[in-house]
């Protein structure tokens, strides 16, 4: 049940979640019945002197952000004592719920749900706001199965430094990002390891650094590498490993400098990994093919030795002084595999073979010809990280 059953001009309905800054709660606007979340911002962090200097001038930066990767404000006032903001609501789950449920997110939905985050991020750096907790939990996917961003920038309203880590933000040590425990310079590239700390979240159903406690995932955080993702997952492509790897560098100067530059790297990767799951599908089918054609013509029939050669029908003998039957026409396969630049492009080649057959002793010759082509892809792949980088 909501504390009050209104705050401002919205009736309270059921709490859709709760965390460290406050709960959300299902609302409805009194006078246009519009459908709406509202955020009531917990006492505690009300409260602080220092949040409620912030409050009014950050939630109108916010509602500034227009974007539709970004969950709209609608609107933010105090009642009861009690500040809170209205958004838009969003239908679905979040992103915390889904690898809660799925475990894993395959490798090519985390580069969608990874260029759909890179994307509003840009929007929003762009404009000079910096979301500071991007986390799972605040990354919602609507019924379109579009993600969107939640609670943008509201981490600035408590300020930095330790009263960050041992307040609201406790529970985000998880993903934030080394410079943020200790104060230093907060910049975009402090999204940027976020955004690494999710999709490495995607990929392996935990975040980069678990620990017992608080303080032995800082110690982690500030001075210990993650573990390897093909350590983990040997199947990932190594474009997407290193990337996210990248992104998790403790120095922020190592990591790529924009959202931008993520989001395109992204979108090449995806195209260049895309045409090579095609290519290989077809080298496979193709190999499935060869498979089925027989190895030898007339192995059927069984092999006369001791026959004298028969003239063939062009006045030809058979080799080896085999009947004609057991003789193998050439069976050829012509491969091109083209290499360019950044990219792998498909080698295309026919397979033709041509069969005769005849049986020997017989002055009435009968021949036999079947023809069959067969496409195939050899693939020659190059996996190297900057086949499917783009210049920033």
């Amino acid at each position: 049940m909501p504390p009050f059953d209104f705050v401002g001009p919205y009736e309270l309905g059921e709490k859709l979640g709760q965390g460290g800054m406050g709960s959300v709660f299902r609302a409805t606007h009194a006078k246009s019945k519009e459908k709406v979340a509202v955020k009531i911002i917990a006492a505690q962090v009300a409260d602080e002197p220092r949040f409620r200097r912030r409050f009014d001038a950050e939630i109108k930066t916010l509602m500034s952000l227009q974007h539709p990767g970004i969950v709209k404000l609608i609107g933010f006032g105090e009642e009861h004592g009690q500040l809170f903001y209205s958004m838009e609501l969003v239908e679905g789950e979040s992103l915390q719920a889904r690898i809660k449920r799925e475990k894993k997110i395959a490798w090519r939905q985390c580069i969608d749900t990874a260029i759909e985050i890179c994307t509003a991020l840009k929007h929003a750096h762009d404009v000079g706001v910096i979301h500071r907790d991007l986390k799972p939990a605040n990354l919602l996917i609507n019924s379109d199965q579009n993600v969107k961003l939640v609670d943008f920038g509201i981490a600035k309203i408590f300020g930095d430094g330790q009263q960050t880590v041992v307040g609201s933000m406790l529970g985000t040590l998880d993903y934030m990002a080394p410079e943020q425990v200790d104060s230093s310079s907060i910049t975009v590239r402090t999204d940027l390891y976020a955004v690494g700390s999710v999709m490495y979240a995607m990929l392996t159903g935990r975040p980069p650094f678990r620990g017992k406690n608080a303080t032995q995932v800082l110690d982690m955080l500030k001075n210990q590498p993650p573990a390897r993702l093909d350590l983990i997952d040997p199947d990932l492509p190594e474009p997407l490993i290193e990337l996210v790897h990248e992104l998790l560098e403790k120095e922020a100067s190592n990591r790529p400098p924009t959202a931008l530059s993520v989001a395109k790297r992204l979108k090449a990767m995806r195209a260049g990994l895309e045409k090579l799951e095609t290519m290989r599908s077809d080298q496979t089918n193709a190999l499935e093919e060869l498979k089925k054609m027989p190895t030898s013509v007339g192995a059927s029939h069984e092999p006369e030795a001791t026959m004298p050669p028969q003239n063939m029908p062009d006045g030809q003998q058979a080799s080896n002084g085999t009947s004609p039957d057991t003789d193998i026409t050439k069976n050829s396969l012509d491969s091109v595999t083209r290499f360019s630049g950044d990219s792998t492009l498909l080698g295309q080649s026919e397979i033709k073979e041509g069969r005769t057959r005849a049986e020997a002793g017989k002055t009435a010759e009968s021949i036999d010809r079947s023809r069959t082509q067969v496409a195939q892809t050899v693939v020659t792949a190059s996996s190297s990280q900057d086949s499917f980088e783009l210049a920033t």
